[in-house]
């Protein structure tokens, strides 16, 4: 482990980052928000996205789409498959495929999204709000699509939650940050 003293899966450098650019900054989080959900964007806000920085974008991908890293504290591995460990427990894989199809699809639609913010050029060939209309799909299709379309209003808005908590305020340190949360995680 490059720094034994690390206690969460962001480091100093990305946590100085946080508070460096999402500190008292509420409307940047909405404009990330707005993108991961294909809200429509004002040309000052697709503007606002271009200009982020690789180190910015790398650190949202970390967020939304974490992998497995070695270097890792203790416990804080995770990849959104972890997620379905309770979903498919006690699951037959018959049961468990809609789960797993579904939860394929966050991953295609995370990745799709996080890569047109990295500037990549990439048809949107998922779009979020056709999850959310089940009328014409056969039964299983929809059903996918929903377990999809509610686990990715969840996810999205308590990890742009957790940047903000993260980010602290400007007044705060990355230290004085650290001590905050593990204060409150002891509560």
């Amino acid at each position: 482990m490059k720094n034994p003293k690390q206690r969460m899966r962001y480091t100093d450098a990305e946590l100085g980052l946080m508070k460096a650019l999402f500190s008292d900054n509420l409307e940047l989080l909405y404009i990330i928000r707005k993108h991961m959900f294909q809200f429509g964007l004002t040309s000052s806000e697709k503007d606002t996205l271009l200009g982020l920085s690789k180190e910015v974008k790398g650190l949202l991908r970390k967020t939304f789409l974490p992998e497995l890293d070695s270097e890792a504290p203790l416990f804080q591995l995770t990849n959104l498959n972890v997620a379905l460990g309770s979903d498919i427990k006690g699951f037959s894989p018959d049961g468990a495929e809609f789960f797993i199809r579904a939860k394929e699809l966050e991953i295609e639609y995370l990745d799709q999204q996080l890569r047109i913010l990295e500037g990549e050029k990439v048809k949107e060939s998922i779009q979020f709000s056709d999850w959310s209309i089940t009328k014409g799909k056969k039964a299983e299709q929809a059903y996918i699509e929903i377990l999809a379309w509610n686990w990715m209003l969840s996810f999205i808005d308590s990890n742009i939650q957790q940047v903000k908590i993260l980010g602290g305020t400007k007044e705060e340190t990355v230290e004085q940050t650290k001590e905050r949360l593990a204060r409150d995680s002891s509560k």
